[in-house]
């Protein structure tokens, strides 16, 4: 079995990433919905395909706007309570803490763009365009912020 480190950003617009050992993408995907639901059974399948080290979830944070928040919120504690369900090691990090870490010499005035840039620099066969339509075009910043919280749950561990 494939030992993994999995990267979680929260959301229904979220995404999730497996990297190997060798920091290699095994697997990523958007965010499982089943309609409004998160497709909760999708995700566990997503988590036992693997030997999985850790898991890294984005932590949410409350801003003005509770209902946004709530759902986060939500996903977060759902994604949370899977992993204590199959045993998996996890932690929940803040964005400025992981994106300091990761995107190390970037800059961080705009983070997702960052993120992609990161991305595409590290993993440059990847593609990082996951559009509802086979015409899409614009990089998906949910795929490339779950790949770095995976990077980063892979370094936080061996560390």
């Amino acid at each position: 079995m494939t030992k993994v480190f999995i990267g979680i950003d929260n959301g229904k617009q979220g995404a999730l990433t497996a990297i190997g050992e060798s920091n290699e993408i095994v697997e990523k995907m958007k965010m499982p919905m089943n309609g409004k639901h998160y497709d909760i059974h999708q995700i566990k399948e997503f988590f036992t395909r693997y030997d999985v080290q850790m898991v890294t979830l984005e932590d949410t944070f409350c801003g003005r706007f509770a209902q946004p928040a709530m759902k986060l919120g939500y996903c977060k504690g759902m994604l949370e309570g899977l992993c204590v369900a199959l045993g998996l090691q996890y932690i929940v990090e803040q964005p400025k803490k992981w994106q300091k870490k990761v995107l190390a010499g970037l800059d961080l005035k705009d983070t997702k763009n960052a993120s992609i840039t990161f991305a595409k620099r590290m993993w440059p066969n990847e593609d990082w365009v996951m559009g509802k339509t086979p015409r899409a075009r614009k990089v998906d910043d949910n795929l490339t912020d779950s790949a770095c919280l995976a990077l980063y749950g892979k370094m936080t561990y061996n560390s």
